[in-house]
């Protein structure tokens, strides 16, 4: 009964800011549908507490948009422009995961990697709505028109296959990346020398942090890794232990486990600080 009353709920924000919008001829669409969200849970308190199965939410929200989206496209501009939407909607996704997630990292290192992506994959898919609202705003060519409605069309899949792998990434640990940074890494930054050399300053960095990570290891060996891996600060962890062990060539089947005991003792004392703090509380 909560379901079907917040949807109704929702329904009625809908028509209610679509006339809203007629009436302000200026006013842009998804702000006032932003603002009349933000009224309602003001006034509202009751829909603070209604909980949606995602299954449910994108049957009654997300399908009718891509519905509409699909039923009102230009097909045969869609057809002709059908490539670049696909490599759009592939590699552009890709491209504001990998960006957003290694920039939110980069500024904010207690954030994992993997959790950092997954958010980057959540927010780039394009909105096929943002995309109508901003072709009315803008004055974009009917084939500029035609490529964004298709690329945001196709591009919910490679976000949802991207959003899965990261967030398995995430359940599963820092662990899946171990071996290969361990095996691959070096010849990585030997071909990203050779064929790319404006990232050589980016390996150089790379390779520093590398080697003086390793003078942290080298006294103790594999303790040292998985004691290495085990502090939870910022600068340490798995994946910046395997760089350690690759540019020490370690071998791979003794630092795969000093990783994972890092990786263990790093989790077991989170858990307990924060049931000591959470208690404290």
């Amino acid at each position: 009964m909560e379901t079907l009353e917040f949807a109704l709920i929702v329904l009625a924000c809908v028509i209610g800011s679509a006339v809203l919008c007629q009436v302000v001829r200026r006013a842009s669409l998804p702000l006032v549908q932003i603002a009349v969200g933000a009224v309602v849970a003001l006034l509202v308190p009751a829909v603070h507490d209604v909980a949606i199965p995602s299954e449910l939410f994108l049957v009654l929200f997300i399908a009718p948009l891509l519905y509409l989206e699909a039923h009102e496209i230009d097909k045969g501009s869609l057809l002709k422009s059908l490539k670049l939407s696909l490599s759009l909607a592939v590699g552009l996704a890709i491209a504001t995961m990998v960006g957003v997630g290694f920039t939110l990292h980069a500024a904010w290192p207690v954030v994992p990697l993997a959790a950092a992506l997954a958010l980057g994959a959540a927010l780039g898919p394009t909105d096929a709505v943002a995309v109508s609202s901003l072709s009315h705003e803008a004055s974009l060519s009917q084939r500029q028109v035609g490529v964004l409605k298709g690329e945001s069309l196709f591009n919910d899949a490679s976000g949802i296959v991207g959003f899965q792998f990261a967030i398995a990434a995430a359940v599963t640990g820092n662990l899946i990346p171990v071996p290969f940074i361990i095996v691959y890494i070096r010849r990585i930054f030997q071909w990203m020398r050779r064929r790319i050399p404006r990232l050589n300053r980016m390996v150089d960095a790379l390779e520093r942090k590398a080697h003086l990570k390793g003078q942290k290891v080298t006294k103790y060996k594999y303790l040292g890794l998985m004691l290495f891996v085990a502090v939870p600060l910022p600068g340490t962890g798995a994946w910046t232990g395997s760089l350690a062990a690759a540019f020490l060539d370690m071998p791979l089947r003794k630092a795969i486990p000093s990783v994972v005991a890092g990786v263990l003792v790093a989790g077991a004392a989170i858990s307990v600080l924060t049931y000591g703090i959470v208690n404290l509380f």
